[in-house]
């Protein structure tokens, strides 16, 4: 134990000379590239746009081209953070559901206290 480096050499990595932490980030990235659904947050980002050439009170030679850079790339990152937070969400509820279901039915009954609140109040199928 005491004769082994403790310090780990750069040149190991893969055939091509890089690390594996990068071919694994290289492999992960696409994944991540689609949990912020890009098309629907490049409609939001037109929009956005839209909104905010119509809303400014200044003729267009006097755009403020840097507040506009900052509200497209604002919106653009809370689009992508708020798509991939609810993938994350529907993924976690899907798992109880699935698991519910590998259960025997009577096994998960709906209680008013588990997943009948909603954002607008308790399920309808609950009395107040």
């Amino acid at each position: 134990m005491a004769t082994e480096p403790i310090l780990i050499s750069i040149a190991e990595g893969t055939a091509a000379g890089r690390q594996p932490w990068f071919d694994r980030w290289l492999a992960a990235a696409p994944d991540y590239w689609a949990l912020t659904k890009p098309e629907v947050n490049f409609l939001i980002v037109i929009c956005t746009f839209a909104g905010f050439y119509l809303g400014y009170p200044v003729h267009p030679k006097h755009v403020p081209w840097v507040r506009l850079t900052h509200t497209l790339l604002g919106t653009l990152l809370v689009a992508s953070g708020t798509g991939t937070l609810n993938q994350y969400l529907e993924s976690l509820s899907r798992a109880s559901a699935m698991a519910c279901l590998r259960e025997e039915w009577g096994a998960c009954p709906r209680s008013p206290g588990s997943s009948s609140v909603h954002a607008f109040g308790r399920d309808a199928s609950y009395p107040a």
